[in-house]
């Protein structure tokens, strides 16, 4: 499933207010979006440091919500837990 559709589905899901499914789409796309320290390895000369290019970001623009949108879905999630 592409990162694109996954990222719509979850917009559109937070949009209906289904959480639930939001959260499930974002947990699908997490991997591709952040990835895994344990996966990167770190070397260089310290004189020398090694420069990481090529890591895909998104901002919230690029998903279309606003820091408050999301803010407001972290504390509506963690009153649910």
């Amino acid at each position: 499933m592409p990162l694109d559709v996954m990222l719509e589905a979850m917009m559109k899901a937070r949009k209906a207010n289904d959480l639930e499914a939001a959260a499930e789409y974002a947990a699908k796309a997490a991997p591709y979006l952040h990835p895994r320290l344990a996966m990167t390895q770190h070397s260089g000369d310290q004189d020398s440091p090694v420069v990481v290019t090529g890591v895909p970001t998104v901002s919230l623009d690029d998903v279309g919500i606003t820091d408050k949108q999301l803010l407001k879905f972290i504390v509506s999630d963690a009153e649910n837990d």
